[in-house]
């Protein structure tokens, strides 16, 4: 049990740090992954429907969207990345499903969908793709910029 006026350390964000946006109807996945990503030192920005996860993607600039395949009905994770991937500056593209298809995972592809991940997403899983796809992003943006 914690003693009063004492809380839990978490890192905060360097302004710097990669900017991610989470979009998922439900509450457990939201909170769970913007905790652990947050702790891991990147800024989060959470959604919890399609507009929602729309008007941040117009409003700020991300590194990385993460998103339900499946938010207020089927296949509307696709059309968040569909909009990401319209961006003069492209986040990378996440998208997780419970519910997996041939042709959900042929949409993805037709897409360019960066990672495809089948729920339950471990957080290894999620961290590590993050990981290697972010880094991957800024050495390509930095070559460009040569």
């Amino acid at each position: 049990m914690m003693q009063p006026g004492l809380s839990l350390m978490m890192p905060v964000a360097a302004k710097n740090s990669p900017a991610i946006l989470l979009v998922d109807d439900e509450d457990t996945i939201l909170f769970t992954y913007k905790t652990i990503l947050e702790r891991d030192g990147y800024r989060v920005d959470t959604a919890k429907s399609f507009a929602e996860g729309q008007q941040l993607l117009k409003q700020h600039s991300y590194d990385a969207v993460i998103a339900d395949l499946n938010l207020e009905r089927e296949n509307l994770g696709l059309d968040l990345v569909r909009d990401a991937r319209s961006l003069p500056t492209r986040p990378i593209t996440v998208v997780y499903t419970g519910f997996p298809s041939v042709e959900h995972l042929y949409s993805a592809l037709k897409l360019q969908v960066d990672y495809l991940a089948l729920k339950p997403v471990g957080v290894e899983e999620m961290r590590s793709a993050l990981s290697r796809l972010i880094r991957r992003r800024h050495a390509s943006m930095s070559m460009a910029a040569c």
